[in-house]
């Protein structure tokens, strides 16, 4: 996938439609994004930077009693030509129960 618009890419049902994604507070200009567009905006802005293209590939995922588990199988290619690989794993507790 091109960087561009996350906002149709399967990988953003992954979050909750009302999802909230906060900067460290150490980051310049720390922001909030609430709900699943927003997001999708965060992360199109900090890939856009760095990459020409970036492939998120959910390979599991695991709901549990607390929240979920998901492994996302990830591969780039910089904008300076260098492609990388690597698999991610995320568990998210969940607010509602």
């Amino acid at each position: 996938m091109k960087v561009g618009d996350l906002t149709a890419h399967t990988w953003l049902s992954l979050w909750h439609p009302e999802a909230v994604l906060k900067d460290l507070p150490e980051v310049p200009d720390a922001s909030t994004y609430e709900g699943r567009e927003a997001i999708a905006r965060y992360f199109e802005k900090a890939l856009r930077d760095a990459w020409d293209e970036w492939r998120f590939v959910p390979r599991e995922i695991t709901d549990g009693p607390a929240g979920v588990f998901v492994a996302v199988d990830n591969s780039a290619r910089s904008r300076a030509g260098v492609e990388l690989g690597w698999t991610c794993f995320k568990s998210s507790a969940s607010a509602t129960g």
